[in-house]
């Protein structure tokens, strides 16, 4: 659910006028809390919201356990606040672990493969993966055909392996394909 401002404060009040319940967390956060706890409340909430029929739950920082507004310097001065504002890596290791337990999240390099023959399928370009800053990995999925005759030789051999499709995309790509490098040729 979205709310303007007006509806936000009106929903803050409303929180605040009760004590807490199945959806409702407050917490004082007079500094910064742990991102793995945070990752529990957000989790928690959500489950209990969902299991009471209710279609949100409020974690509220900076107010106290008898529902007084304390303040909080949580996360105060951040990037983060801004708008627009994307993280580089993701940091809820909690819910990152809980997704690659119920197989959410490929953790055998499986879905690499099964990428590129999606990708090969559709006669589209293979993803490709930017390894130029240390341990981040860019992935570019393109959804569009770049070059009609890597289309076409895609169509005119529906048994070409990987191995074979890889240099003809290197190639439509505009990418160095000698000695087996990535790189975008200057």
């Amino acid at each position: 659910m979205t709310y303007n401002t007006s509806e936000l404060l009106a929903k803050l009040r409303d929180i605040l006028s009760h004590t807490e319940n199945e959806a409702v967390e407050v917490k004082e956060a007079r500094n910064n809390k742990n991102f793995n706890d945070i990752g529990r409340y957000f989790s928690a909430l959500s489950n209990e919201a969902n299991l009471h029929g209710k279609q949100e739950g409020w974690p509220v920082f900076g107010v106290a356990d008898d529902m007084s507004i304390c303040g909080t310097d949580f996360r105060n001065n951040e990037k983060s606040l801004e708008p627009g504002y994307k993280p580089p890596y993701y940091r809820n290791m909690f819910l990152c672990n809980a997704m690659v337990n119920l197989y959410m999240i490929d953790s055998n390099a499986i879905g690499i493969p099964t990428m590129f023959e999606i990708q090969r399928n559709r006669y589209f370009p293979l993803p490709s993966y930017d390894l130029s800053e240390p341990n981040r990995v860019k992935v570019t999925v393109h959804g569009k055909i770049i070059d009609r005759n890597y289309t076409q030789l895609l169509n005119a051999d529906r048994n070409l392996d990987l191995q074979t499709v890889f240099l003809p995309d290197k190639i439509q790509k505009k990418r160095d394909h000698s000695k087996g490098r990535l790189s975008t040729p200057s």
